[in-house]
């Protein structure tokens, strides 16, 4: 298992970050490569399940996860159940002032194709959510989300 943590600093309140990071259909918008998010059920909560797909290096895929944390402007956290990846993301939230830090740990294996190139891969993966997160940050603060 592969792991790493992103720290982001938003200036925004813990309930717009998480309402942002739990909304299915605003996903795709600050996530690079991210086509689309399916959810069993909206509002997202423990064992509703998420289908992301998109396209990483050059390749598309579809993959099934479940929330397995929710706590309303502090955690949201999920865990794949299938695809190319089998990862596990766990964001939690806190506030700071009228900021918010979220600490988004990532902690994954890669499988078929990916596994081969694993050391790449996860390199791409680390840069790819750190945009992610920075894209996350820019749209909150200029209240596009």
């Amino acid at each position: 298992m592969n792991e790493f943590e992103i720290v982001t600093r938003i200036e925004r309140p813990a309930a717009v970050v998480f309402a942002a990071i739990t909304d299915p259909a605003l996903i795709p918008t600050w996530t690079p490569g991210l086509v689309e998010v399916r959810a069993s059920a909206v509002p997202v909560a423990v064992g509703t399940r998420l289908t992301f797909a998109g396209r990483f290096l050059g390749r598309g895929y579809e993959s099934l996860s479940e929330c397995v944390a929710v706590e309303p402007d502090v955690r949201f956290a999920t865990a794949s159940r299938s695809g190319p990846f089998h990862l596990e993301v766990d964001q939690a939230l806190r506030a700071e002032g009228e900021a918010t830090i979220l600490v988004s740990r990532y902690r994954g294996d890669s499988r078929a194709f990916f596994k081969l190139a694993e050391p790449i891969v996860l390199n791409l993966a680390k840069r790819l959510f750190e945009s992610a997160n920075a894209n996350l940050k820019a749209l909150i603060e200029a209240d596009a989300l």
